[in-house]
């Protein structure tokens, strides 16, 4: 008999439990972004990564929020590895800082990179210095060069 009011008080939980929305993120359309490759064009700034996802808008904030919008699933921007600039993006670095982690490599692209193959490349060559280094101008900008289908770093 003294165990009723337990019954009812489980019941009760079971029940506000299954009423509450819970909003969870399906693994599946999560996208891990390993590189970043930020570039200004005659149409704005365009933020590519190497899930081959593509942003373009007005300023750096409008290119993301771009990126986020168009992309099928969820860009998962705090797993970025590498960020390529092109020379009038630099401006961009101190802005970035709480977009991607700070311990994430810079360099300067030129040419035409091939996204779904910069990773692979820069893994085997790492970057000297970091996003930290770079926005404090504590460090030099190596140079990534894209010419023939081959990329090579020039310190």
């Amino acid at each position: 008999m003294k165990r009723w009011p337990w019954y009812i008080a489980a019941l009760s939980l079971i029940a506000v439990l299954n009423l509450l929305p819970f909003s969870g993120t399906d693994v599946a359309q999560l996208k891990p972004v390993e590189v970043l490759w930020i570039y200004q064009t005659e149409d704005g700034v365009v933020i590519e990564t190497d899930t081959l996802d593509r942003g373009i808008g007005s300023d750096p904030e409008d290119a993301f929020d771009n990126l986020m919008q168009t992309t099928s699933g969820h860009v998962f921007l705090e797993t970025a590895d590498y960020l390529l600039l092109d020379r009038q993006t630099l401006a961009l670095l101190p802005h970035l800082m709480g977009r991607l982690r700070p311990a994430c490599g810079v360099c300067i692209a030129e040419g035409q990179i091939d996204m779904e193959q910069v990773a692979s490349f820069l893994n085997a060559h790492p970057l000297k210095h970091t996003l930290q280094d770079c926005s404090e101008g504590n460090a030099p900008i190596q140079l990534l060069k894209a010419e023939e289908g081959r990329m090579y770093l020039v310190s």
